[in-house]
């Protein structure tokens, strides 16, 4: 695979994970915490972010 490629299948599906979470907090809600930018609770930003 090349760079150009790598790229645009990044970009891809980083699209469809913005699609797929646009329009519903509660899945905005989820994938922060999983990606560890909210706290457990999703009340606060994770300590690392603060």
């Amino acid at each position: 695979m090349t760079v150009d490629e790598i790229v645009k299948e990044h970009l891809r599906a980083s699209r469809r994970l913005r699609k797929s979470i646009k329009g519903s907090p509660e899945k905005a809600r989820k994938f922060l915490i999983e990606a560890g930018v909210l706290n457990k609770k999703g009340t606060k930003l994770a300590r690392m972010y603060r």
